[in-house]
């Protein structure tokens, strides 16, 4: 009876943990949160990106804009 139980308290939580990662990682909720947090959350951060990079480009410091071109490159992917 316990070894039933243990496997239905299991098999419960696995499916539980498989559908609610298939529902969050299904494209229209992943796109939302993904535009959400990119596009609204950093966006403070991606205005200050542009900013430093007209810096840049103003004092010709090529090696600083590549830098910088990389590290927003990774932080704001294009989104889908």
């Amino acid at each position: 009876m316990i070894k039933k139980l243990c496997f239905l308290l299991i098999f419960a939580t696995v499916s539980a943990a498989v559908i609610s990662a298939s529902i969050f990682y299904s494209r229209r909720v992943y796109v939302f949160y993904n535009s959400m947090y990119y596009g609204e959350f950093r966006k403070d951060n991606y205005e200050k990106y542009i900013q430093k990079a007209a810096e840049l480009l103003k004092n010709d410091q090529k090696k600083e804009f590549r830098q910088l071109i990389e590290k927003s490159i990774i932080s704001y992917p294009h989104p889908y």
